[in-house]
């Protein structure tokens, strides 16, 4: 097969070719595009990109012979098309975690086992909200997780909040690890 084009690779690429590809369209939108080999790309990607989405769409039906031309749409607009459980190639089912986290996972419908599509059996937890558990498994003490938080070597599960917080100097000295903290109630 060879490796891909240029125009398939990175954080420009387009397409597999400069004729089927995706095509920047008016509002900061995309399509994806099969335009005729005899078309003039440049004069094409020139025409679209006054166009709204539609009209882009529009423009490969009536100006280029009915090519296939399609809304590239964003993972937001893809959840909202596949909320209602009814598609078959995506399902975005919405879930509130023990935490009170609400997500919305995506199942896709066509990986199945045995017949049925794989589902998300819970929602995700936070970052971090399992440290403890995961901790005390590899042999860390309670007080040794304990000073692992106060030394900020594991993080609160609301670590994205630590920007907001005004800035706090570090303790004069280390707190040890120690059973004795939880013996003392220093938490």
């Amino acid at each position: 097969r060879g490796e891909p084009p240029p125009s398939a690779v990175g954080h420009d690429a387009t397409g597999m070719t400069p004729h089927k590809r995706v095509f920047p369209v008016a509002g900061g939108r995309f399509i994806y595009g099969q335009a005729p080999e005899a078309c003039d790309v440049r004069e094409l990607a020139a025409t679209l990109s006054s166009l709204e989405s539609d009209a882009a769409i529009a423009h490969f039906e009536n100006a280029l012979g009915g090519a296939l031309a399609v809304p590239v749409l964003t993972v937001q607009e893809i959840a909202a098309l596949c909320s209602d459980g009814g598609s078959k190639t995506a399902n975005f089912t919405r879930k509130r975690g023990e935490s009170g986290w609400e997500v919305e996972t995506w199942e896709p419908t066509w990986f199945c086992f045995d017949g049925a599509p794989l589902s998300c059996a819970r929602p995700p937890a936070f970052a971090g909200a399992d440290a403890q558990q995961v901790l005390a498994a590899l042999g860390y003490s309670p007080g040794e997780v304990l000073g692992l938080k106060q030394s900020r070597a594991v993080v609160p599960t609301n670590w994205y909040a630590w920007g907001d917080k005004p800035h706090r100097e570090p303790l004069s000295s280390p707190i040890p690890p120690s059973d004795e903290l939880l013996k003392e109630g220093l938490e």
